[in-house]
């Protein structure tokens, strides 16, 4: 809200409009982040890093704008941004958190443009721009209702790019344990919404005896020494427990020969029959 001091226009900021605007754009960044990245991030990582940057943005938008503030404002944002992407992701791998930094610093600079140019051209009152911090002056309840707007598109956009790339079923998935390597036939499963309960990433399921009994899965008591941890899930018959790993890669080939690299965890189950490795499909989209 406006008002006139002396002469003077000046925007009245409130706290809670600031901290959850800025949230909602961190957000939103963070999502463009997993899109382009194919990074899963558990929802607390991603709650917590949104929250984190709102936060700080309180701090930057309060440094006084004169030429040596400015510096200690680019710096603060640029520690800042890395220390979202630290947490919400959580990777230890510098190449990975370089490569969701950039994209988290692209997106995040193009969508302050957006706003940059939007407040220039049109002059809106609605939007107050301060050391690189968007304040939106919109009631929260308008925010909140553009935030599901948004949302939804998100998901409609992920239900049509799942659907279509269903379609496509020939898909080899490799699996890379130690010094062990195997291959099996893969399926994008749509249904397959498995998350480990540590880390929050999707699980791809291996179904074969040949792992499952070549890792020595069937003594459970040897689980803790190889990083294997039990992970319920669902089936026909009832709840059941899987043995699941963090420390393993895998690489999904599709019929065309593009190979990706999957970040998930990696679940293990018996077969009876047919083996072959399940996915969901937004893992390599």
């Amino acid at each position: 809200m406006y008002y006139n001091i002396s002469g003077v226009r000046v925007l009245k900021i409130y706290l809670d409009i600031l901290i959850i605007g800025n949230f909602l754009i961190t957000e939103l960044c963070l999502r463009i982040v997993y899109k382009l990245s194919r990074t899963v991030f558990s929802k607390k990582r991603l709650i917590l890093g949104g929250t984190v940057n709102a936060v700080c943005s309180v701090l930057i938008v309060i440094i006084p704008k004169r030429t040596l503030e400015r510096l200690l404002i680019f710096t603060l944002r640029i520690a800042v941004s890395l220390l979202v992407i630290f947490i919400a992701t959580g990777h230890k791998r510098f190449s990975k958190l370089i490569k969701c930094f950039f994209i988290y610093l692209v997106s995040d600079f193009m969508l302050c443009g957006a706003f940059v140019a939007l407040w220039e051209i049109t002059n809106n009152k609605s939007i107050f721009i301060r050391n690189g911090i968007v304040y939106l002056n919109i009631p929260i309840w308008l925010m909140l209702i553009c935030t599901c707007i948004a949302y939804g598109i998100l998901m409609i956009y992920d239900s049509i790019t799942t659907m279509g790339f269903a379609k496509q079923k020939n898909y080899r998935a490799e699996l890379i344990i130690g010094d062990m390597f195997f291959s099996l036939p893969a399926f994008c499963d749509s249904g397959n919404l498995m998350k480990d309960c540590f880390s929050g990433k999707s699980v791809v399921v291996f179904t074969s005896n040949k792992i499952f009994y070549g890792l020595g899965l069937d003594n459970e008591s040897s689980y803790p020494s190889k990083g294997i941890h039990l992970v319920p899930y669902a089936t026909v018959n009832g709840d059941a427990l899987m043995p699941v790993t963090q420390s393993a890669k895998v690489n999904v080939i599709s019929s065309d020969g593009v190979k990706t690299q999957v970040c998930c965890a990696v679940g293990f189950t018996k077969s009876h029959g047919e083996e072959r490795a399940l996915f969901d499909p937004r893992l390599i989209i």
